[in-house]
């Protein structure tokens, strides 16, 4: 199912025209709560030239809470999906290998899992996420993974939302992906460096740019997806090549089904982020009205160029009881009636930001901790399988395929030759991916504590432990917990161990106890001993011997 450059047109256009009515809700969240990365009000369309200077895009705008509504659900996003430098790529091997050589398999994992951490947190992808995430307020958001250079072999890079569109397959997943964008054609053989030896586009002028469409589409037959680059005035394909992993990774926040694109927290606030600027704006214009105009009498003989309207000016008049009147406007108004702190309680709650009060630069107590993490527990639910299958899972497969396939993981071979991972097994049943990250953890706090609660339960029930100890799988109960923790498994003993090491412990008590008594047994025979010799000794001094 390979498609011709004029196939991927059409489906392009197609894909484009519904995009369209999708721009104009994303615009209005980007106009009101991300003025700065407002590309819609930029010039638009392949090939036109974009004003490099300085806009000014906040001059309808009287209140941040919008912009601040953003940057705290970015932050709170890359705080809990994928902290910056942190090592939250993370492997394990699946229920199809024999429980005894798991621990064998996951220390394999473990290897390519640091490399691949290593050249994350190496590359662009920390700086490329807080672009990703700001799209991501409005509904969707898409970021482009590719072979890096020799330094950094993997970059990562967040498409503007005004550059694709997508395409839905039966099932809701994105199944391709189309962007448009002009590249000067001096960079199209550092983008795609086969295209150096193309003299068609070595020639003429190299600054002039070339309008792309990049697209990538999924192969039902093959199982594979065709990533290609087309010309689009020539209708030529430039670039094409097979892989495993989509390069684009779309992610969309909340999708209704039938649709598309996603629908995002500032989609969801952005009536009340309008309703607060207005009122910010009128309640700002009601201070022109504190002091009103005044009204002069035509027969007032008053010189109106030379009236001085400054503070604590004197101007003559004939009468000051009819020559001036001041126009009397009633601007007193409620602002409190409109309920402003609702208002922003209700956008801070829709950004996922804590709404529950801290006093100052006060440490917060345990109690308010555990609040501020169940509120956010219970805010992300509802996205939390999205969140795990459209774009960790993804991102995580086409990390380690660009690693692989550029040399910068060395995956071992088994005696046949055959490499001993594969990108296309991961598949939660032969390798799966371990959702290492705070988000993970946040939601599994809930498990985690109804485990130690049962625990403490059957603790105070039988201080003894035997009951505990019956009841359940003791040895079973403390590698899950650290598991549920986000400890690396390198760190954590299996089972197996945990149950070996309790019988050495045992052991070792028990030889301790062998040799406490042994020494007590020693002791007194040394006690009864040196007994007998004293009443031995006192016998024969009585006898005068």
């Amino acid at each position: 199912m390979k498609y011709s450059s004029t196939e991927i047109l059409k489906r392009y256009d197609k894909a484009n025209s519904i995009k369209t009515s999708w721009d104009t809700e994303y615009s209005k969240v980007f106009e009101m709560c991300m003025p700065a990365r407002d590309q819609y009000q930029k010039a638009s369309g392949a090939g036109e030239n974009i004003n490099p200077e300085a806009q000014d895009r906040r001059s309808n705008l009287y209140s941040s809470v919008g912009e601040q509504a953003a940057n705290e659900f970015v932050n709170v996003l890359q705080e809990v999906l994928c902290p910056p430098m942190g090592n939250w790529i993370s492997l394990e091997a699946g229920t199809k290998f024999a429980e005894e050589t798991r621990n064998d398999v996951n220390r394999v994992l473990q290897t390519i899992c640091d490399v691949a951490n290593e050249n994350k947190n190496n590359s662009s992808y920390d700086t490329a996420f807080s672009e990703f995430g700001c799209d991501l307020f409005a509904g969707t958001a898409c970021m482009l993974t590719n072979p890096g250079t020799t330094k950094r072999p993997i970059s990562y890079k967040a498409i503007p939302l005004r550059e694709y569109c997508i395409e839905e397959d039966a099932n809701g997943e994105v199944s391709a992906v189309y962007r448009a964008y002009p590249l000067p054609r001096r960079q199209l053989k550092y983008q795609w460096p086969t295209l150096k030896d193309n003299k068609e586009l070595s020639t003429g002028d190299q600054d002039k740019d070339v309008n792309l469409i990049e697209c990538t589409y999924y192969d039902q037959d093959l199982f594979i997806w065709h990533y290609v680059v087309i010309d689009k005035d020539a209708k030529s394909e430039l670039f094409h090549k097979e892989q495993q992993t989509n390069p684009f990774t779309v992610l969309r926040w909340n999708k209704c089904p039938g649709e598309p694109y996603g629908r995002g927290p500032g989609l969801t606030s952005i009536n009340d982020i309008k309703t607060l600027n207005l009122i910010k704006e009128y309640s700002l214009r009601n201070f022109a009205y504190n002091i009103p105009p005044l009204l002069v009498q035509a027969d007032a003989m008053i010189d109106v160029d030379s009236f001085d309207l400054t503070p604590f000016s004197l101007n003559v008049v004939p009468n000051t009881e009819t020559s001036i009147v001041p126009l009397d406007i009633k601007t007193d108004h409620d602002i409190e009636a409109y309920k402003i702190q609702e208002l922003q309680m209700d956008i801070k709650r829709n950004s996922y930001a804590s709404t529950l009060p801290n006093e100052g630069s006060r440490e917060l107590t345990a109690t308010e901790v555990n609040a501020r993490d169940r509120d956010l527990r219970r805010g992300l639910l509802s996205v939390f399988g999205r969140l795990v299958n459209e774009f960790q899972l993804p991102i995580i497969r086409r990390t380690l395929d660009v690693l692989i396939d550029t040399k910068a993981i060395n995956v071992p071979k088994d005696d046949t030759g055959k490499l001993k991972f594969s990108i296309g097994e991961i598949d939660g049943l032969i390798y799966k991916v371990k959702i290492n990250t705070p988000i993970g953890r946040l939601l599994s706090a809930g498990e985690a504590q109804n485990i130690i609660q049962a625990v403490t339960m059957l603790t105070q029930l039988d201080p003894s432990g035997e009951t505990l100890f019956s009841t359940l799988k003791a040895n079973d109960i403390g590698p899950h917990l650290m598991n549920l923790m986000g400890v690396p498994g390198r760190f954590i003993n299996t089972p197996e161990e945990v149950k070996r090491i309790q019988d050495q412990r045992a052991k070792d008590r028990a030889t301790q106890q062998q040799q406490l008594v042994q020494q007590n047994v020693d002791a007194s025979n040394a006690m009864a001993s040196g007994k007998a010799l004293a009443d031995a000794a006192g016998r024969k001094l009585e006898n005068g011997v």
